[in-house]
């Protein structure tokens, strides 16, 4: 199955997201720590299950995007590695380095996307669970707008073994 934002992982996120810098209820509620120009701030984030949020602490004020991309590669194993595992599938989860630039200063859109890379293992799951052949490769990737895509590559098996992607 291959598809754009044609999955039932479709970021609901997204929808809401706005290039504001108004603050949500959980923000102005959020606690506040710095070391040096880094921010750490306590919220609310959304999880892959509807109404269901946990509590996480983001960190802002990165000086640069490596250390921002660092820091991201510390609570998300797989952002920015090339190629991993996830059900047992090779995977893949980039994240353009202009999103990385726009989030690592800005506290709404590192919320964003924190609670996206958080949701891709249950949508890996969802993938591996609801497909009617053999998922050969899961792809996930932010642009640099933060718009999520993701490609599922499947081995389909049909009179004489044929494969194609779907």
């Amino acid at each position: 199955i291959t598809g754009i934002n044609n999955s039932s992982c479709t970021s609901y996120y997204a929808s809401n997201y706005k290039n504001t810098v108004k603050k949500t209820d959980s923000e102005k509620d959020s606690t506040n720590t710095k070391d040096g120009n880094v921010t750490t701030s306590t919220v609310e984030l959304k999880t892959s299950r509807p109404g269901v949020t946990k509590t996480e602490q983001i960190k802002t004020g990165y000086s640069n995007v490596n250390d921002y991309s660092k820091y991201l590669q510390g609570k998300y194993h797989y952002v920015n590695t090339g190629t991993t595992s996830m059900q047992g599938v090779p995977t893949t989860v980039s994240v353009s380095s202009a999103f990385l630039q726009k989030c690592m200063n800005d506290p709404e859109k590192a919320k964003y996307l924190e609670e996206n890379l958080a949701a891709i293992p249950d949508c890996a799951k969802s993938a591996v669970n609801g497909c009617l052949g053999t998922l050969t490769n899961l792809s996930y990737k932010v642009d640099e707008n933060g718009i999520f895509r993701w490609q599922y590559l499947v081995q389909m098996i049909q009179m004489g073994n044929s494969e194609r992607e779907c």
